[in-house]
C-alpha cells in the first residue's frame, strides 16, 4: 500500500521494475489490492485568484490519493492493471503546483508466456501557463492550457506470472490548474492477440 503522499521535493527521475513472484506471493504484492477507484480531481475555481490560497475541493488543499484497478481475461489466465498515486498541492502561493509520486503495476497470470507487455501512465494537467518537470525515462507533450507527461515500460517475453511497474517520482506542473487526472494502460501481446487494459478516464 502507498504511503502517505510525500512532501514537494525536487523532481527524481521515473524508474522501472519487473519482479517474478511465486503463487503465494502473487495477491499479496498487488499496488492498490482495495482496488479503490479515484483518477482525477478539479480545483475549487474561486479560490484560484490574487492573493487567495487555491484548494482541492473536499481534500482542504493538502492532497490525496489517485487510484485505480480493473482485471481482464487473457486467453486461459488473466493480466491486471493497478495503480496509487500521491497528489500534492502546493497552495503556499500562485502558481498553483501538483506533484505526483506513486506506482501503477501490471500482473500477469498465464499459462504460457506473452510475446511482449508494456504499461503506460499518463499524467495530464488543464488550465492556464502551465509548465511541467519530468524525470529520465518520460516524455511531456501538450501547451500551455493542457500538458500531458508519458511514462511507459515495455517487455518482451516475461515469466507467466509476473509484475511489471512504474516507479512515479517527482512528476509536477505549475501554472494555474484547473483540472489534474491520470490514466493508467496495459497491453498484453498473447498468442497474436492484443488485450488492452485501461484504467481511468473511462
Amino acid at each position: 500500500m502507498l504511503a502517505a503522499p510525500p512532501a514537494l521535493a525536487d523532481a527524481e527521475p521515473a524508474s522501472v521494475a519487473t519482479s517474478s513472484n511465486t503463487d503465494a506471493e502473487f495477491d499479496q504484492q498487488l499496488v492498490n489490492p482495495a482496488d479503490e477507484q479515484n483518477y482525477s480531481l478539479d480545483f475549487d475555481n474561486a479560490s484560484e485568484s490574487e492573493g487567495a490560497i487555491p484548494q482541492l475541493e473536499a481534500y482542504s488543499g493538502k492532497g490525496t490519493v489517485f487510484s485505480g484497478s480493473k482485471k481482464k481475461r487473457v486467453g486461459k489466465g488473466s493480466a491486471r492493471v493497478g495503480f496509487s498515486t500521491g497528489v500534492v498541492l502546493n497552495k503556499s502561493k500562485l502558481p498553483t503546483k501538483v506533484q505526483f509520486d506513486g506506482e501503477s503495476q501490471l500482473c500477469l497470470s498465464l499459462p504460457a508466456k506473452a510475446s511482449s507487455v508494456s504499461l503506460t501512465d499518463k499524467f495530464t494537467v488543464t488550465g492556464a501557463k502551465i509548465s511541467g518537470t519530468i524525470g529520465s525515462g518520460s516524455s511531456i507533450s501538450g501547451g500551455a492550457t493542457n500538458k500531458t507527461v508519458t511514462v511507459k515500460h515495455t517487455k518482451k517475453k516475461p515469466g507467466k506470472k509476473t509484475c511489471i511497474n512504474n516507479v512515479n517520482s517527482g512528476i509536477s506542473f505549475k501554472g494555474a490548474i484547473v483540472h489534474v487526472k491520470q490514466q493508467v494502460t496495459g497491453v498484453v501481446n498473447y498468442k497474436n492477440t492484443k488485450y488492452t487494459i485501461q484504467v481511468g478516464d473511462q
